[in-house]
């Protein structure tokens, strides 16, 4: 007879477990309390600590389980840190949400959340420096790179809601 035994009955953590094993998703876990404090603060090895989990999180993005609020936590407190790095950063790793996901319907709520936080910032680094749309495309991602492709295929859909199309439709 074969005995099983429930690990957790929060399916974020079942999630996390499915997806990067028991010690990593208790690491990522952990990395999430200290979100609320700038790295300077928490002290020299929180550089590392954070910098451990986003490795840790970033092969995740490939695999079907979307982002949980704990990735999506961490990935954006370090995105916030990296300052000048924080747009390409952002822009990679949706990209691979869109690609792993997207297409297929398949996207979680913090994948979603994690594009449109992406989007956003891509926005105010628009507004606030002279480069143009097509200049955040750095990579070479087999697409049409066209400032109205970016944005209809990659931008758009996610920034968007339900409730502002309806009052773009109301509007005409």
């Amino acid at each position: 007879m074969v005995h099983y035994f429930k690990v957790t009955s929060n399916p974020e953590v079942a999630d996390l477990i499915e997806k990067h094993g028991t010690n990593d998703s208790l690491f990522i876990l952990n990395l999430t309390y200290f979100t609320d404090i700038p790295l300077t603060e928490v002290g020299g090895s929180s550089y590392d600590a954070m910098n451990t989990g986003v490795r840790k999180i970033i092969p995740g993005l490939f695999g079907q389980p979307g982002l949980t609020r704990s990735e999506f936590i961490v990935l954006s407190f370090w995105a916030d840190h990296l300052g000048a790095l924080k747009v390409p950063f952002l822009i990679d790793h949706a990209h691979t949400i869109i690609c792993a996901r997207a297409h297929r319907n398949l996207t979680s709520e913090f994948d979603v959340r994690f594009i449109r936080h992406a989007a956003s910032c891509i926005e105010d680094d628009l507004a606030n420096s002279d480069r143009v749309l097509s200049e955040y495309t750095t990579k070479d991602y087999d697409e049409d790179v066209s400032l109205d492709s970016i944005y209809e295929n990659m931008l758009k859909p996610y920034i968007e809601t339900a409730a502002l199309r309806e009052t773009k439709i109301k509007k005409h």
